[in-house]
């Protein structure tokens, strides 16, 4: 009896490893933004504090060059962030660009997987059909055999 060999086997695998390069570009996508998204969050973070104490300093009374200093802080800060947030927005969607060809690999493996399954059913019904006619020859033969004269 022949052996199983799936037809796309070279083309599945191929997908496969497909999949996994897409799945280390996703991952490296995701750290990408998670790094950006805490650079936003430490800037919030600062322009926060600096306000608390902006504040604290207020009533406590503050020159006039400690409050421009303060403004040119929170000038600086409100910059580093705009120029932020088009990175961030970038990272987004290389993230989602990222995310929707992994879910087309996946989909064709998935497609794969049922023409695997759809063949290698195919094949158990051609390799029982075949066992069964090898069988019945021997039957036959073996049944002619003995009553031959």
């Amino acid at each position: 009896m022949k052996k199983f060999k799936f037809s796309l086997q070279s083309v599945d695998k191929y997908k496969r490893t497909v999949e996994k390069l897409q799945m280390g570009e996703l991952r490296r996508a995701r750290e990408s933004l998670r790094e950006l998204d805490a650079r936003r969050d430490s800037f919030t973070r600062a322009l926060s504090a600096a306000r608390e104490e902006r504040e604290g300093g207020l009533s406590d009374g503050l020159t006039a060059e400690e409050l421009l200093a303060y403004d040119r802080y929170f000038g600086r800060i409100r910059e580093l962030y705009a120029a932020l947030a088009p990175r961030i927005a970038r990272a987004e969607r290389e993230v989602a660009e990222r995310e929707a060809a992994l879910i087309r690999t996946k989909n064709e493996l998935k497609a794969y997987a049922k023409l695997r399954d759809r063949e290698l059913a195919e094949w158990r019904s051609e390799a029982a059909a075949e066992e069964a006619l090898a069988i019945g020859e021997r039957v036959a033969f073996g049944v002619a055999a003995p009553g031959s004269p």
